[in-house]
């Protein structure tokens, strides 16, 4: 593999985002209907670059998760992105 300069690299995995999860919480007090900030969770996986230049699949997953109560509440909903 090369490096935008041309040089080469010696690269033997990659590191990616294996999970990325939108966790979105209601407001129950007077601003009913409006959400506290969400927050991102990453997870992260490593991946050989024998096997990316191979063209093996990684899975990676997006997920939203909405809570209408407090932050230990079970989620309500949730929604997988593909």
């Amino acid at each position: 593999m090369h490096s935008p300069d041309g040089s080469t690299l010696d690269l033997r995995a990659v590191r990616y985002a294996k999970s990325v999860t939108v966790h979105v919480e209601l407001r129950q007090d007077e601003s009913a209907g409006h959400i506290y900030p969400p927050y991102v969770s990453v997870r992260y996986a490593v991946a050989a670059v024998d096997d990316y230049l191979a063209y093996e699949n990684v899975s990676v997953s997006c997920l939203i998760l909405l809570r209408k109560g407090g932050c230990g509440s079970p989620v309500t909903e949730a929604w997988e992105l593909e």
